[in-house]
């Protein structure tokens, strides 16, 4: 297991197998074949499935860690990046159009730059430690 797959909770890798592949009745040997492959996990932490459930339901924010949430947002924006051509800036009170996208989209590609900056984003949320049925 490498570092990166460390990161993942129980947890968080369960609630990613049961929204995606909820027909299976084997979630934790799936947990575990997902902490062996980096690739698999990375395609379906890109699922718009997961996306939405987060997005959705009140109860999957509260399911997942911060880090899971925010990994997951990070990779939708850089997805949906892929389609601009353009971001846009604020400036004293003005937007000023960049055409950047691109270059954003290839800084949002290295798996090092996601994982700090959720890593990061994660670390400005505080979580109480609370179990739910």
């Amino acid at each position: 297991m490498n570092k990166t797959m460390a990161l993942w909770s129980q947890r968080d890798l369960r609630f990613v197998v049961e929204t995606l592949i909820p027909e299976r009745g084997d979630a934790e040997h799936v947990v575990d074949l997902l902490r062996d492959d980096v690739n698999l996990l990375d395609a379906m932490l890109q699922d718009d499935r997961l996306f939405q459930q987060l997005m959705d339901d009140e109860q999957g924010l509260v399911a997942v860690s911060p880090l899971l949430f925010f990994r997951v947002l990070l990779l939708r924006a850089r997805r949906d990046l892929q389609k601009e051509i353009y971001t846009i800036e604020h400036r004293q009170q003005q937007k000023v159009v960049l055409f950047d996208a691109n270059r954003v989209v290839d800084l949002l590609a290295l798996p090092e730059v996601t994982g700090y900056l959720a890593t990061m984003l994660a670390s400005y949320t505080r979580t109480n430690s609370t179990t739910i049925p």
